[in-house]
């Protein structure tokens, strides 16, 4: 037992004493929620919003007028479905410091448009989703340093350039 423990399938998960330090040293800049409990909180110093697929459906409506609220200190958004629920569309506001988001397992089949002026995002994850293909749109995040595809089943090609 280590730092991080393999699963056995290629990947790893990070120990729960290290998982719990770090929400401890985040503070009340993390926050997780999950589908069913919506996104009923007020606090302003949320940096890093996580928001977790339920099993019995797709992640809630990310209520939107919510997530306008945070565009100015948002850094980081990651929304994980469930992967055997229905093909969704999805919207987002106009992020201005986000650096990390993962949209994964949300049967998505096509990219959110307004991802690509993301410009200070480093890290986007769109794995399980049902894309073709990804918009030329995605060259003009400059600052991308990690782009996860994994179990996009359905992708024929990538954009030039990327």
């Amino acid at each position: 037992q280590g730092f991080f423990n393999s699963n056995g399938r290629g990947s790893f998960k990070i120990h729960d004493v290290i998982h719990d330090l770090a929400v401890w040293v985040a503070g009340p800049t993390y926050k997780r929620v999950y589908s069913s409990e919506g996104l009923e909180f007020e606090d302003d110093r949320i940096r890093h919003l996580f928001i977790e697929g339920d099993e019995g459906g797709p992640p809630m409506d990310l209520q939107y007028s919510r997530l306008i609220k945070m565009t100015k200190q948002l850094q980081s958004l990651v929304v994980n479905g469930r992967r055997h629920i229905r093909p969704c569309k999805l919207s987002l506001p106009h992020f201005k410091c986000l650096r990390v988001l993962g949209i994964r397992d949300l049967g998505l089949n096509e990219m959110p448009r307004i991802i690509s002026k993301f410009i200070t995002l480093r890290y986007l994850d769109l794995s399980g989703n049902n894309f073709r293909k990804l918009p030329d749109s995605i060259t003009q995040l400059v600052n991308l340093t990690s782009l996860t595809l994994s179990n996009c089943t359905e992708l024929q090609e990538l954009p030039r350039g990327l």
